[in-house]
This record gives structure tokens, sequence and C-alpha cells, in this order.
């Protein structure tokens, strides 16, 4: 027999032989793109290098110390309006544009008469200069005003005179009004205190007889300054705003005694 042959019958008397050459083959053909597949997705792509590579370098912003600080975003007018409809506490703004104000109108100029007046001390007769009468126009005409954020509306404005207690409220409670104004009259100044501003301002006690009256003048003129405190808020605002702005008055402290004094 010739090898030719021979090699065909072992052939034929193992059909399943090729097949399995093919199969094994087959397996590591798949074997071997899973491997490179695999190796594919481990590895970052070269734009994914990029990214990782900016993010790496970008600077923090507002950096203080280890802790990243960002600056805040602002509320819209949708999300205030929101806030302040669902009743979630809302901070006031620190800018001056949603703030009480209060603007002096007028007033500037006050006439307060004075007498003189005495007493005794050891013996001795004081004279002083006081108040010729206890009525006059004490009203100051101021403005008052606050706006607040859009979605919101002006819920509390008063002001109160230092020495008083209590606010004298002008607005009390939730309004529809984005902006309120109002031109009122305030007493800063009472009447003793203006005879207490005058008093001083006509020189004070003297003893009768030594000469008379310390003031060379007749009329003698005296500024008085207070700080008013505005109070205001906006509906939503956890809590209530105070700005204090002065009012001036000067006094014309007229003495209707008023002799010349003995050289």
């Amino acid at each position: 027999m010739s090898k030719m042959s021979v090699k065909s019958k072992l052939v034929q008397s193992n059909p399943l032989r090729g097949l399995g050459v093919l199969a094994i083959g087959a397996t590591l053909a798949v074997t071997a793109s899973t491997v490179a597949a695999d190796t594919r997705s481990s590895q970052p792509t070269t734009r994914n290098l990029e990214k990782m590579e900016r993010a790496s370098i970008r600077p923090l912003a507002f950096q203080k110390g280890s802790v990243e600080q960002r600056t805040p975003r602002r509320m819209s007018a949708q999300a205030t309006s929101y806030a302040a409809s669902s009743g979630i506490i809302v901070k006031a703004p620190k800018g001056g544009e949603y703030l009480p104000k209060l603007a002096q109108l007028g007033g500037t100029k006050a006439k307060v008469p004075m007498k003189h007046g005495s007493y005794v001390v050891n013996g001795n007769e004081i004279g002083r200069h006081v108040l010729a009468t206890q009525h006059g126009n004490l009203n100051v005409p101021v403005r008052v005003s606050m706006s607040c954020p859009q979605g919101t509306s002006v819920s509390w404005l008063a002001y109160r005179v230092p020495g008083h207690h209590k606010q004298v409220a002008i607005i009390q409670g939730a309004t529809k009004a984005k902006s309120y104004a109002k031109k009122i009259n305030i007493q800063p100044f009472t009447a003793k205190e203006f005879g207490k501003a005058c008093y001083q301002a006509l020189g004070g006690d003297w003893i009768s007889g030594n000469g008379g009256h310390n003031n060379s003048q007749k009329v003698v003129s005296k500024t008085l300054m207070k700080k008013i405190e505005v109070f205001g808020a906006c509906t939503g605002w956890a809590n209530k705003v105070k700005r204090t702005y002065p009012v001036t008055v000067t006094a014309s402290c007229e003495d209707k005694d008023w002799f010349p004094p003995v050289p």
C-alpha cells in the first residue's frame, strides 16, 4: 500500500480531527479579540485623557485654605416669588436697594421764644432763660419708603425716635405693593429739649444784680440733631432691616426779656 493511500485512510478514519483543529483556531481568535476589547475598554481614550488633564489643572474659584468657596447664584424672580408664597425664609439682601429709607422734607428751622426766670440758692437769686410758652409746632415733615425684590411685597415699615421704646408702625402685615412711600410728620424733639438747647445757647444761669443775663444778643441759633431708626421688611424675610437717618432742626432762640447787658 502506498503512503498516499495510508494517509488518505487515516484522514478518513478520523473525520472529527479537522473540525477540532478549526474549533481550536476559532476559540483562540475569539479569546484574542475579547482580550483586545477588554484592553481598549480599560484604557481611557485620548479624548478622556485630555478632559482629565484639563480638570486636574483647573484652579479652584475663590480658594481659601483647603475649602472651595463659590460665588452664590442670584435667586431668579420666579424662585423668589415661590419662596415668598411658600413661606420659605429668605435673608434680606445686603445691598442698598431694598432698605427702609427716610428723607427730611422740611421743618429745618424752629422759633423758640424764651423768657427770664429765677430760682434761689443759698439766699442768692439766680436768673436763667426758660421757655416763654409750652405751645408750638414740633412737627418735622419726612418721607419714609421701602422697596422689595420682584415677587415680594412690603410687609413692615415703621420708625422709632431715640428715647422712645416703641416703634411707630406705618405698615403692619403683608401688602400687594412692591414699593411704598408716604409723607408723614414726626416729632424728633420735645419742647423740653428745645428749651434746654436754647438755655445753653443763651449762656446759662447768672446771678441777679451782678450785671444781668449772659447773652449779648437777643436771638441766638442752636442746631439739634437726632438719628431716627427706620425698620422695614418684605414678605418671606426672616428679620426686619433697620437703618438710621439724621434729622436736624436749627432753633432760633429769642430772648423775649432781653435788654442790653450792664457793662
